[in-house]
Formats: C-alpha cells, sequence, structure tokens
C-alpha cells in the first residue's frame, strides 16, 4: 500500500468513525448520512495531501514515514472510541495532543527512530481536523443539515492553507543557531494556529471565527509635554514603532479597546512574514505567583525536545540581533502589590532581551506604576475609539463572518447604521469600543432594539447569552437544566470569588468548590464540573478548562455590579457586598469598571446619593462624582444636575492635576500673542479612560444646569475656566461659512474682541494660517 493511501483511508476511516456515532444519533435519513459522510471524505482528502508532503519532506526514509502513519492512527484510536470532548468543543487538537502526551512523552517507536519533532508537528494536525471536522458538523445539525453547507469545505481549505504557510517557512540556512530558529517559528506558529477559540452567537453554537476576519486595526495616539502629538492609523506604521530594535512601549486603554486583541493579532501577523522575527506573547496574570527569565519562557515556547538545544550563547545572538520581541499583557490584572515585582521584572527583561522590543499593555491605573514607566525609555500609547470609518468596518466584517447568521441576513448598509448609532446620545460612546460594538450588533440583530446605556446593554446581552436567545431559536434541552436566575447566581459567585482572589483566571481545583457550594446553597442537584461546562459551551461567557476565566474581563465586572445592586451575597470577609462597599473600594482600579456599570444599574436615587457623597469628598472624590455625573447624565434629574454644576464651578485641581492646554488672545492687527491664559481643563474618571470636564460643562449648559449668567458674574478659582469653556450667548458662535454673523443679527452690541483659539500642550503657539483665522474672527458680547 502506498504513502497516499495508507495516509488517506486510515485518516479518513478514523475521522469518520468519531463522526458517525454523532450523526447516526441525530440523523435517520440514509441519503444524508451519505451526503454528510462524502462531505466529510472530501474535506479529508484536501487536507492529506497536504500532509504527505510534510512527510515527505521532513522524513526521508519511507518505512519511516509508514511508521509515523500507523503508530498516529493506533494511537487517536482510543480517542475516536469516545468522542463526545470532540463535540462540546471543550478542547482544541493542539490542547488534546498536550494532554495526551505531558512532558512530551512520546511514544517509545517514535523517539527510537529520533522522530519526535515530526510527531510534534504531524500528529495535532490529525487531530485539528478531527476537532474542526466535529464543530463543523455540529453547525450544520444546528442549521438542520440544509443543503449547500460549506463549512466543511472551508474548514479543510483553511488547515490545507495553513500547513502550506507554515512548512514553507522552513529554510536550510547554513548556520545552526538560524535553522533552530526556523524549526521554533514553525512550531509555535503551528501550535498558535490550531487552537480552536470557542464563541458562539447563543448557546449551543460551537463556531470559530479567524481572528483576520474580524479584526479592524485600532488608532494609537502618542503625546507628551515635550513632543508633539502623533497618531499611527496604518498597521504597518504602528507595528514598525512599537516593535522597533530596543522600543519599550506601553499602551494604554480601557475595556474592551482591543488591546488583548491587537496582542494576539501583532503575535500572528509578525511571525508571518518572511523576516525572521518571533513574538513571545505574555499574559502576566499566568504568571502572578512569579516571573520567569526571557530564556525560560522562549525555551518553553519551544517544547522540551527543542529547548535541549537552546543554550545560552544561541539565545544571545538572537536577542542581540532584535529577532525575540515581547508583548506583555495586562498590568491592570494584577494587584497592586504584585505589580511592584512586575515592574522590577520588566527592567530586568528589557536589559535581558537585547536589540528585541518590548510592549505592555494596561487599562488605566489608579496606581502610580504606569507613571513610573513613563521615563525617556518608555513610549506610553493610547488606542482611540474607532473613528465612523472603523465602525463601519466592523459593522461590515460582522455580518460577513459573525458564525450562524443565514445568508440572508447578513447583507447591510454599515454606514446608515453607523450613522444612526451615532445620532442616539446613549450609543455614540459606544460605538468605539470593539467589545461593545460587537455586543451592540448582536443584540440589535437578535432584539431588533437596543436598551440606554452601557450596562443595560450588558444586562440584555448577558440575558441572551444565558438561554433567551436559545429559546427563541428552539435550541435542544441542555444536559444539566438550569434556568437563567441560576446560572446567574452561580456567575456572580465566580465574579466575586476571582474579584476577591484578585486574578482574572484560575485553576479548575480552585472555582469548583465555589460552584459546588453556589450549586448547594440554590438545591440544584448537579456536579460542578458538568455545571461550567454547560455554561462554558452553551452561553460562550467562560473560556476553560484547566485554567477559568470570563470571555471579556467586563463580563465579571458587570456580574459583580449586579451583585452589588442586589446586595444579597457577602464578601470573603463577611461584610455585605453593597453599594458602601464599593463606596469603600472606589478607588482601587481593579473596580473601576464595575462602580461604573453599577451606576448604569441602580435606582436614579441610589446613584444621586452616591454622587452628592462624591462631591462633598476630596478632589479624587470629585473627580468621580463628576465623572459619574458625566457618564449617567440622562439619568440624574435637575436638582442633582444643579448641583453637579455648583461642584463644576468650585472645583481647583491640585498643581499637576489640570491639562497643560491655553487659550491664546491676539492682539488685533498683530502677530503677536501677548496672553495665555491657563483653560483649568480638568480629567474627570470614565468608565475606560479619563474624559475632560468640558464635556460635562456642555451637557450641563445643553439641559441650562448652568447658564451665561453663571458663568459671567462667577468670581471663584474656575473663572477663567468656565468663561472659555462654559455655555456662552448664542450670538458668540461664527456662521457656517466661518464668519462673524452680521452686525443686524445682533441685539444691543457693546464691543467686540479678537476671539480666542485653544492651544494644547503639543502646540504651544499657532501658526500664520492660525492667526490670520484669528484676526478674521470676532466675538460679540451684548449688554444685559
Amino acid at each position: 500500500m502506498s504513502l497516499t493511501e495508507k495516509i488517506t483511508t486510515g485518516i479518513a476511516k478514523l475521522v469518520w468513525s468519531a463522526m458517525k456515532t454523532h450523526v447516526d444519533s441525530h440523523v435517520k435519513d440514509f441519503l444524508t448520512k451519505r451526503r454528510i459522510e462524502r462531505s466529510v471524505e472530501e474535506a479529508v482528502d484536501r487536507v492529506v495531501v497536504e500532509l504527505e508532503r510534510f512527510l515527505v519532506y521532513e522524513v526521508r526514509e519511507e518505512n519511516q514515514r509508514a511508521l509515523v502513519v500507523e503508530q498516529c492512527l493506533l494511537e487517536l484510536q482510543p480517542l475516536v472510541l469516545k468522542p463526545e470532548t470532540l463535540f462540546r468543543g471543550s478542547l482544541d487538537g493542539q490542547r488534546i495532543f498536550d494532554q495526551l502526551y505531558p512532558n512530551e512523552q512520546y511514544p517509545q517507536a517514535i523517539r527510537e527512530e529520533r522522530l519526535d519533532a515530526v510527531w510534534a508537528l504531524f500528529v495535532p494536525r490529525i487531530l485539528a481536523l478531527l476537532c474542526k471536522l466535529a464543530l463543523a458538523i455540529e453547525e450544520w445539525r444546528i442549521e438542520g443539515w440544509r443543503e449547500g453547507f460549506r463549512r466543511l469545505d472551508e474548514v479543510a481549505q483553511q488547515l490545507a492553507k495553513l500547513q502550506v504557510e507554515i512548512d514553507t517557512m522552513v529554510r536550510r540556512p547554513s548556520e545552526r543557531s538560524d535553522e533552530l530558529f526556523e524549526r521554533v517559528r514553525r512550531l509555535r506558529r503551528q501550535r498558535r494556529e490550531l487552537r480552536v477559540e470557542v464563541t458562539g452567537l447563543g448557546g449551543e453554537a460551537p463556531s470559530t471565527v479567524q481572528l483576520d476576519a474580524m479584526f479592524v486595526h485600532p488608532i494609537f495616539r502618542h503625546q507628551s509635554d515635550k513632543v508633539k502629538s502623533r497618531i499611527m492609523t496604518e498597521a504597518n506604521v504602528a507595528t514598525g514603532a512599537l516593535l522597533q530594535k530596543r522600543g519599550r512601549s506601553v499602551i494604554i486603554a480601557g475595556p474592551g479597546a482591543g488591546k488583548t486583541t491587537w496582542t494576539k493579532w501583532v503575535e500572528r501577523t509578525i511571525e508571518a512574514r518572511s523576516e525572521p522575527m518571533i513574538v513571545v506573547r505574555i499574559e502576566l496574570r499566568q504568571h502572578s505567583s512569579g516571573f520567569p527569565s526571557i530564556h525560560k519562557i522562549v525555551k518553553d515556547e519551544a517544547g522540551s525536545h527543542l529547548a535541549e538545544e537552546l543554550d545560552a550563547d544561541i539565545l544571545r545572538t538572537w536577542f542581540d540581533s532584535g529577532r525575540v520581541h515581547a508583548v506583555i499583557d495586562g498590568l491592570d490584572e494584577l494587584i497592586p502589590a504584585t505589580r511592584e515585582s512586575a515592574l522590577a521584572w520588566l527592567t530586568g527583561l528589557g536589559e535581558s532581551i537585547g536589540s528585541g522590543a518590548v510592549v505592555i499593555t494596561s487599562r488605566p491605573l489608579t496606581t502610580d506604576h504606569l507613571d513610573r514607566l513613563a521615563s525617556p525609555t518608555w513610549t506610553t500609547w493610547h488606542l482611540m475609539p474607532f473613528d465612523q470609518e472603523r465602525v463601519c468596518d466592523y459593522i461590515e466584517r460582522w455580518y460577513k463572518h459573525a458564525p450562524l447568521l443565514p445568508e440572508a441576513e447578513r447583507k447591510v448598509d454599515a454606514r446608515a447604521l453607523a450613522r444612526e448609532w451615532s445620532m442616539d446620545s446613549t450609543l455614540r460612546n459606544l460605538t468605539g469600543n470593539p467589545l461593545l460594538l460587537s455586543t451592540l450588533l448582536t443584540v440589535h440583530h437578535v432584539d431588533g432594539a437596543l436598551p440606554q446605556g452601557r450596562a443595560r446593554l450588558y444586562q440584555r446581552y448577558l440575558d441572551g447569552m444565558l438561554g433567551s436567545w436559545d429559546a427563541r431559536r428552539k435550541v435542544d434541552a441542555p444536559r444539566v437544566r438550569l434556568d437563567v436566575t441560576a446560572q446567574r447566581w452561580i456567575l456572580r459567585n465566580i465574579a466575586i470569588f476571582m474579584n476577591a482572589s484578585g486574578h482574572d483566571a484560575v485553576e479548575e481545583s480552585e472555582l469548583e468548590p465555589v460552584v459546588a457550594k453556589a450549586l448547594s446553597t440554590s438545591e440544584i442537584k448537579a456536579s460542578a464540573t458538568d455545571v461550567l461546562a454547560q455554561l462554558r459551551e452553551r452561553s460562550g461567557l467562560l473560556i476553560g478548562p484547566g485554567t477559568w476565566s470570563f470571555s471579556h474581563k467586563s463580563i465579571g465586572e458587570f456580574l459583580l455590579a449586579e451583585a452589588i445592586i442586589e446586595g444579597n451575597l457577602s464578601t470573603s470577609g463577611g461584610g455585605r457586598l453593597d453599594r458602601m462597599w464599593l463606596y469603600s473600594k472606589r478607588h482601587e482600579d481593579r473596580l473601576n469598571v464595575a462602580f461604573f456599570l453599577w451606576a448604569g444599574l441602580a435606582p436614579a436615587s441610589d446613584l444621586e446619593a452616591m454622587i452628592s457623597i462624591l462631591l462633598s469628598g476630596s478632589y479624587d472624590d470629585q473627580v468621580l462624582g463628576l465623572g459619574l455625573a458625566n457618564d449617567q447624565f440622562f439619568r440624574i434629574g435637575g436638582s442633582c444636575r444643579i448641583q453637579v454644576g455648583a461642584a463644576m464651578a468650585r472645583l481647583t485641581p491640585p498643581s499637576g492635576k489640570n491639562d497643560s492646554s491655553t487659550w491664546v488672545f491676539p492682539v488685533q492687527g498683530s502677530d503677536n500673542l501677548p496672553h495665555d491664559l491657563p483653560t483649568g481643563e480638568v480629567e474627570l474618571r470614565g468608565v475606560s479612560d479619563y474624559e475632560t470636564s468640558s464635556s460635562l460643562l456642555n451637557k450641563l449648559a445643553s439641559s441650562s444646569a448652568i447658564s451665561w449668567s453663571d458663568v459671567k458674574t462667577h468670581s471663584g478659582p474656575a473663572r477663567d475656566w468656565l468663561w472659555i469653556t462654559g455655555p456662552r450667548p448664542a450670538c458668540w458662535y461664527e456662521t457656517e461659512d466661518g464668519q462673524p454673523p452680521p452686525s443686524t443679527q445682533i441685539e444691543n452690541p457693546k464691543r467686540l474682541v479678537a476671539t480666542g483659539c485653544m492651544v494644547s500642550s503639543d502646540k504651544r503657539s499657532p501658526g500664520p494660517r492660525d492667526r490670520r483665522r484669528l484676526h478674521r474672527q470676532c466675538q460679540v458680547t451684548t449688554s444685559e
């Protein structure tokens, strides 16, 4: 039997054996079964072509090639006899391989022939084919085995293309160090690409979406007191700047802004290029008990067999040549005490990695750890909200690639939808956040309507993911019957436990007792293992098994906010988990998002009471209270708005707390700029980042909570600031053509003064064009 026949026949039989039991239990019609079997065989044939090429290239002896195939079929046969895990989507090909061979203890026959490296690449490809086809078969079942289902063809195309891309990475370098480098790159890429990240539109939808299909590159912005503001919108420009030799960068953005997605994208994109580079992606939360050296990280990435060949001299050559970069995700996910050791570790990493770049991501912190990285060595970048072009791009990608969306429903006028949402004051600020935009699209598509505000959006999203959308779609009943209330109760307990532990990912052995206790309290007779598996499979809100976390940190933060609203759970110290507990934690950055989500869920009276308490406190309390008012302005009443306006008027930023923007007044007919008046603009706490006070002032002015008379007669510390950024008479504004209004439209003109312009810290004085515009404009003040 030829190698081609042996691989094709053996693997096709293996795959169909895994599929047959599942198909038989759901399909009675003989012709439908035959159609499914032929589709599986055709998919296998397409992948086998590249598997055979791989073996011919990697293994010289014919008998060794046959050994690899025969041993693979023999080793995987027990898995085929119990294929349930494949259809539960709980494992991916690479993870199954790692569990089958802990510490890379491969079969003796493979080790004796020194085929370890080939085994580590060949078998995960077969397992990936099994897992991906199993998921595709399950999607097909959910769609009623409809004609024209193309998912199996897509899986085969993706795997065949991936094999070609990975195998073409291997060259025949002249130096051993270069050969090792290419082998490590290839192994890393295969391990990464063969992972299946299961996310669904609703329950029982084990679908995968390729990262490249949904990824929209963000906008990066850098600004400091000494350097002119820099904006990076193009992907190649951003990666070139962030991964330049000896580059040291900090990326700051709020929850859901795309920090982690960007780190995954840059890892796979850079390593897929022809130039030899390795991007090591490190999740800090996985190493909170101790941070390993960069030498150990690279060796672990290479696997134990290749690691034995990576001595210190070889690694030093790679580091000094700038071939290895480190992208570190989630400084904010460490508790403050651990951040200290993380900063020390980062300093050592920067020295050890030589010419390689180091990039670290974080949410804004209330501690000073990010400030201590703001040195000439480190450059700070902020991820900006999506602009309208990116919002449209993301909407189009979502409708094209969202799993289980019928073809008839994939048509969308992205620009019209983006324009509609931008006109809604409660949605406008949500569309610029990738996570919230995805949530908006999911809820909008399924419900046809959207709730007001971020917190209510999360609430509706969780309702859908926990079963109400399944019920509408008439999805099969689960193994364990849990209503939405029970599921929420369990998930809230998980969120509270993770918050108390200070970790956003916990081991299964730690989490199962928490779930078991929650089940016992609710008198639900089910095992913690089954409940966790079901929550992960059907809701998509949890990631596991092994190490468990929420699919996004914000999900856990919302559940914590819900628990605080309910007030019927206790903290780890025995106290009540309520708004007063939240108030006591108000300056901990780990609870910042939960605080703002609580504000969106709380009764208006509780929200207004919290704002009032904060406005009577310290400066940091006041900027939090004003931030809550800014975020929830549409919910607070008139008396609270007046209180907020008064607080804005008396707010005096401590030294260094206000920005360096100025209002520049020119002398009419001259290019001299004699008067620079500091605006006193301050930063208010926000859910994702700090917001400027002018945003709240505009809302106060538009709602008449603060008027021109208040501004004109004010004599407090914020007088100049209010004069510049506060409300003005309508006749002060220029007309659409950029000219001042005609004098005939002005009642009781008193005097004309040259208008000012805002100059931010990156532009200390206007240029000639600015001056000409200043001299052309006028402001008109009116007599009372």
